[in-house]
């Protein structure tokens, strides 16, 4: 395990700049967790990545907050047209929709943030 240090400080440096680009967002940050959670989730290497970790934290409270306004500044009007469909059931979907969206950008990032206050 400890000849695995090195490597694993390489490993954590090539994700830093994959995963936490200064352009990057929440959304992305999940697609490329998704594809590395593995090596995400050892030790030596979740440590060595704790402050790009608290930013995806923070970045990902964020995200969630503007779910919630958008649920909460609902405007009927604004609905996407859905053929055959009665407004409540579009109302339904989007509501779903955004339960989704919220849901897809936290569950994968669970366990790779569960350490963290």
């Amino acid at each position: 395990e400890n000849r695995m240090v090195p490597v694993q400080s390489k490993v954590a440096d090539r994700l830093r700049a994959e995963l936490f680009t200064d352009r990057s967002n929440p959304a992305q940050a999940v697609r490329v967790f998704q594809r590395y959670q593995d090596l995400l989730e050892r030790t030596n290497i979740r440590e060595a990545l704790t402050n790009e970790r608290e930013r995806l934290l923070t970045e990902l409270g964020e995200f969630l907050e503007r779910l919630s306004h958008e649920l909460d500044t609902f405007d009927v009007e604004n609905l996407p047209s859905g053929r055959g469909l009665s407004h409540h059931a579009r109302q339904m979907m989007w509501i779903e929709h955004l339960r989704s969206k919220a849901d897809l950008a936290a569950r994968p990032l669970m366990g790779f943030l569960k350490d963290l206050p």
